[in-house]
């Protein structure tokens, strides 16, 4: 809220007071609920959007929200532009922090580049290491399983059972235990996400060969090249053991 006060007091003309060194943003598609004048009636309808939040540091202060038409490079580049300068920090700039994703990081039409020259200076990058902590996983997994045929789905045998795997019975043997390697730390779950805690409760139920009602009722959702693709392989062996 206190980030929120500040960016209303630079819209009504007056300056922000925090001297901010670096700014970090994200953001996704989201499916947004317009309204549109045509002649004297409005009228409803939903549009998919690209929504980014804008946080300065130091201090993690909230500056803005972004609705943008494309998530292209240029037009992230550009909304981020028009704030920064807005706010009055574009000369005080010395950092830029988002995702490894290439829309942000490619040399020649990502976001981070493109605002770089426009600024006409360069800038220290901050770039998340989760995504590229993930494409060691993506290249074995299209190694071993195949090519991709869609945004969710595997090609070839071992595909189609991950897709389908949630739906398998648990087998009447039950889990093989696996009890090798160093065992799980005791973890917090509330501190995890959705997808992180069900890898542990999976991977505990592996080790220990012991699997709980509810965790057989979780779904993993839709399985992803990336981070999904190690639920769904767990989940799938858990019914074939």
């Amino acid at each position: 809220m206190e980030g929120k006060a500040k960016f209303k007091k630079k819209s009504k003309g007056e300056p922000l007071d925090l001297r901010i060194a670096a700014v970090f943003f994200d953001g996704r598609k989201y499916l947004t609920l317009v309204k549109e004048k045509v002649e004297d009636k409005w009228y409803s309808s939903k549009r998919r959007e690209d929504h980014y939040v804008v946080i300065g540091e130091p201090g993690t202060i909230y500056l803005d929200h972004l609705t943008l038409q494309h998530g292209t490079g240029t037009a992230i580049a550009d909304g981020l532009e028009n704030a920064i300068k807005a706010m009055g920090i574009a000369e005080n700039l010395v950092a830029i922090g988002a995702d490894s994703t290439a829309v942000n990081t490619e040399h020649k039409n990502g976001e981070i580049h493109l605002l770089e020259c426009r600024l006409r200076r360069t800038l220290h990058w901050f770039v998340c290491n989760l995504h590229l902590n993930e494409f060691p996983l993506r290249h074995l997994c299209k190694h071993l399983i195949g090519a991709t045929e869609s945004s969710t789905n595997w090609e070839g045998p071992v595909g189609n059972a991950l897709a389908t795997c949630g739906s398998l019975l648990l087998s009447s043997t039950g889990i093989r235990c696996i009890p090798d390697g160093p065992s799980l730390p005791d973890i917090d779950l509330a501190d995890l996400s959705r997808d992180q805690t069900y890898l542990y409760k999976m991977i505990k139920a592996v080790k220990t060969g012991l699997i709980s009602s509810d965790l057989l009722r979780e779904k993993p959702g839709p399985m992803s090249h990336n981070c999904r693709q190690n639920l769904q392989t767990l989940r799938s062996n858990r019914g074939t053991e």
